[in-house]
């Protein structure tokens, strides 16, 4: 990752190398910021790493990385995840019936679990397929108490905000769901994302 001063476009400094080690960013992590902290996220491992980006600004050391949380929800698949406060995440994929958003603790409680995924019904999907299919965009209001998703190839978006440790919609703007055909191929189903 580089980090740049959001004023100036100034270089900062770069960090992370992918890989297994302790130091390391594990393949297939996703990150982003808020005015405190750089956050990695990777559902493979079921881990959250923090990074301090005061810290960044007069080092340049992978060990400025630390974990901030090892998770464990059973039955969750997770394609992003956010950081809603010291101790509580909001996960976005497909847990259990197809809710679309879980809110947990850093004791892997879930505290609420909310709101199917347009596809949340389709026998055709499995919880896989439902996954993938569900994966998006989303941005985080600074407050980090509201945040907006999108899924990929569709019109749908949804406005959430988390009050008393609840998941709450503000506007779900469901226009048009992705178009996608699931297939049945050898032992499992895959999906295609069909051009609209």
């Amino acid at each position: 990752y580089s980090i740049f001063d959001c004023s100036s476009g100034q270089f900062i400094n770069r960090f992370g190398q992918i890989g297994q080690g302790s130091d390391e960013i594990p393949f297939g992590s996703q990150g982003y910021a808020d005015k405190k902290y750089f956050y990695i996220f990777n559902d493979q491992v079921k881990q959250i790493y923090s990074i301090n980006l005061d810290s960044l600004k007069h080092e340049n050391n992978s060990k400025l990385m630390k974990r901030f949380i090892k998770y464990n929800i059973p039955n969750a698949q997770f394609s992003k995840l956010l950081v809603t406060s010291d101790s509580t995440f909001i996960g976005i994929g497909d847990f259990q019936t197809g809710n679309l958003y879980t809110l947990f603790n850093y004791n892997n409680n879930i505290l609420d679990s909310n709101i199917k995924s347009y596809n949340a019904e389709n026998k055709a999907f499995n919880n896989y397929t439902r996954f993938i299919s569900n994966q998006g965009f989303v941005t985080i209001h600074p407050k980090k108490k509201k945040f907006a998703f999108s899924p990929f190839f569709s019109s749908n978006i949804d406005f959430i905000e988390i009050t008393d440790n609840k998941i709450s919609p503000i506007n779900l703007l469901r226009l048009e769901n992705p178009l996608y055909d699931a297939l049945t191929e050898g032992n499992g189903t895959v999906f295609r994302a069909i051009p609209s």
